[in-house]
């Protein structure tokens, strides 16, 4: 996995781990000591992020 990374626009409040091996993708939240995973998977058609943001839309 590489470094984690900060997302932006919907999901700017959100950080992401990538596999760029296997083009996978954990979309992520952090509050003090937890983590909430909100998506995971490929990359193609950015499928992952679109996930996260309906994910999140439902939690509303």
């Amino acid at each position: 996995m590489d470094a984690e990374q900060p997302l932006h626009g919907q999901l700017k409040h959100c950080r992401k781990l990538k596999n760029k091996r296997l083009g996978l993708r954990i979309v992520f939240t952090e509050a003090e000591e937890n983590i909430e995973v909100i998506a995971t998977g490929k990359r193609s058609d950015k499928e992952v992020y679109e996930n996260a943001i309906n994910r999140l839309k439902s939690d509303e």
